[in-house]
C-alpha cells in the first residue's frame, strides 16, 4: 500500500488524510470468522461496561474508554475514493484469508498441527 501511495505522490499535497477502508464486518463477524479457523470454539462475552462506569470515576483511561464505546456499538466504515483509486479494485485481503493467517501467526505449533490434521482427514 505504502508503495503504490508513495508512487504518486508528486499528485498528493504535502499532507493527505487517507483511509483504508478494510473489511466491513461486525464483532460477531470477527468472532464467528475466527471460531471458523481455529480448532477450539473461543466463547465471547461483552465488555463490562457497568465495571468500566465505576473504574472510570478514578482512571481517567477508563473514563477516556467510556467515550469511545459507540465505536463497538453502532457499526462504521472508513470510505476514501482517492486511496481506492490510487490501489486500484482488486487491493487488499479477503476477510476470510486475513483473519485465517493472523490467528495462525498467532496460535500455538500444537494447535497448527491440529488444524493440519484435520484439513487432512
Amino acid at each position: 500500500m505504502f508503495e503504490k501511495v508513495a508512487a504518486q505522490r508528486a499528485a498528493l499535497g504535502a499532507y493527505e488524510n487517507l483511509h483504508f477502508a478494510g473489511n466491513f464486518v461486525t464483532g460477531a463477524e470477527i468472532a464467528a470468522a475466527i471460531n471458523k479457523v481455529t480448532p477450539s470454539t473461543y466463547k465471547v462475552v461483552g465488555l463490562p461496561w457497568s465495571l468500566f462506569q465505576v473504574l472510570g470515576i478514578f482512571d481517567p483511561m477508563m473514563r477516556e474508554i467510556l467515550t469511545m464505546r459507540y465505536l463497538w456499538q453502532q457499526p462504521h466504515q472508513l470510505v476514501d475514493p482517492k486511496l481506492d483509486a490510487i490501489l486500484g479494485p482488486d487491493f487488499g485481503t479477503p476477510f476470510e484469508r486475513a483473519i485465517a493467517e493472523t490467528i495462525y501467526s498467532l496460535l500455538p505449533e500444537a494447535e497448527l498441527e491440529t488444524i493440519k490434521m484435520r484439513r487432512a482427514a
